[in-house]
């Protein structure tokens, strides 16, 4: 068993990045984020209303939490390979362990900026176009009517 935990091994950083991914989060994170990208596309060129945005905070940070789980997936799998070992492992293989976990979540950061750059632009042209005039192609900034006297609180009777 001293043999396990020997010298890591030497590879290049695009088989590196595979391994660390999975097959899994080498699938599930790339398809997330073109499924995201599309909602909010589709969101923003076709959605009105106030439902959109809580559509787009729900879609945007889709790769995010598939990158979490997959952090998550990968601290527990390297645990239980520490756990099973009869020996104490070095503490590069450990930090091997957790940088080979953290990949998913970076990779998930990386796939939600484009849904995220596509969702602050489409917000910024709907609020933009919300305050123009109808028929003209200037910006009126929203005008500011007289404020209400506030009403007066109904006082509950005490009953005698």
């Amino acid at each position: 068993m001293a043999e396990d935990f020997g010298a890591p091994v030497r590879r290049s950083y695009l088989s590196w990045f595979f391994a660390a991914l999975g097959w899994k989060y080498t699938l599930l994170l790339p398809l997330v984020g073109m499924l995201a990208f599309a909602v909010v596309l589709v969101l923003v060129l076709r959605g009105k209303g106030p439902a959109m945005v809580g559509a787009l905070l729900f879609v945007v940070p889709l790769p995010i939490f598939v990158g979490l789980m997959g952090v998550v997936d990968g601290l527990m799998s390297m645990f239980q390979v520490l756990a099973m070992a009869d020996i104490s492992p070095k503490p590069s293989v450990v930090a091997d362990g957790v940088s080979m976990s953290l990949v998913t979540a970076w990779v998930g950061m990386l796939l939600a900026v484009p849904s995220y750059l596509v969702a602050v632009g489409g917000l910024i042209v709907h609020a933009f176009q919300g305050a123009l005039a109808p028929g003209d192609r200037t910006f009126q900034p929203p005008q500011a009517g007289p404020v209400p006297p506030p009403k007066p609180l109904a006082v509950a009777r005490r009953l005698s």
